[in-house]
């Protein structure tokens, strides 16, 4: 947090002292995290959300790479992969990459192929997306553990909330009342838990996440809105394949 706003002071001099533009390439959900930082910005920063991706974009993904390989893939397993990238491009990136090696294109076809008949989608998707396991469950537990052991164990509390909830919730982003509501329901200090520990977990989980060197981070928290959202797409699909009462379980909460 600290550094972003620095860098969006940073940021304010050079546009009055140079000619130099910047393109900020950034993990956050929310389209004015700078302007968050420093109002001076408003109106001198430009905000394109790269990580929205509607199912007609990532058909264009795809009919740009049919183009250059000379390729077409199955209507019917590209419809599929969409459906189930869980609007990530880099998963359908992955998923037609995938494709294009067990069939062997590996450069511009001389006569145009047709690939990907016949493919088990569901199970590619989880066959790409395991691939980063050990890196969830990493982060999972490294998460839980904050940045050092404390009274309340709100890094914990925080990845139990996350655990918890329904996938439209993931996918939409959790609410801050939704913290609060869940932990106490949980939590040995019930009503009486500060509203201001969960709060503070919540504005720290980048920097968490950062000094326990998971890059790039998985989930942040956005302050104007009050919503954490997961910023890495992949993670939604791999905790759908998860039993999630185990995971809670090894968190040690009952």
């Amino acid at each position: 947090m600290q550094t972003q706003q620095d860098f969006s002071f940073a940021l304010k001099a050079y546009h009055e002292n140079s000619d130099i533009c910047f393109i900020v390439v950034g993990v956050w959900r929310d389209k004015n995290r700078l302007i968050y930082y420093n109002g001076d910005l408003t109106n001198r920063v430009a905000s394109v959300d790269a990580d929205t991706w509607r199912k007609d974009s990532l058909a264009e993904v795809v009919s740009a790479g049919e183009y250059l390989l000379n390729i077409k893939f199955d209507e019917e397993t590209v419809e599929r992969i969409i459906d189930n990238s869980a609007e990530s491009v880099s998963l359908l990136q992955e998923a037609c990459f995938k494709i294009c090696e067990r069939e062997r294109v590996v450069e511009t076809q001389a006569q145009n192929k047709t690939v990907g008949r016949g493919v088990d989608v569901p199970a590619l998707m989880r066959e790409i997306v395991n691939n980063q396991s050990g890196r969830y469950s990493a982060f999972i537990t490294n998460f839980a553990e904050g940045f050092q052991q404390t009274e309340y164990d709100m890094y914990r509390w925080l990845i139990f909330v996350v655990l918890s909830v329904d996938a439209e919730d993931l996918q939409s982003g959790i609410r801050r009342n939704v913290f609060s509501k869940l932990i106490k329901e949980k939590h040995s200090s019930g009503e009486k838990l500060n509203e201001g520990n969960i709060t503070q977990a919540l504005q720290s989980s980048a920097s968490l996440q950062v000094t326990k060197n998971v890059r790039p981070i998985i989930i942040d928290y956005d302050q104007t809105t009050r919503v954490l959202n997961v910023v890495d797409r992949s993670f939604l699909i791999w905790l759908s394949m998860q039993n999630r009462a185990e995971l809670i379980q090894e968190l040690g909460i009952a």
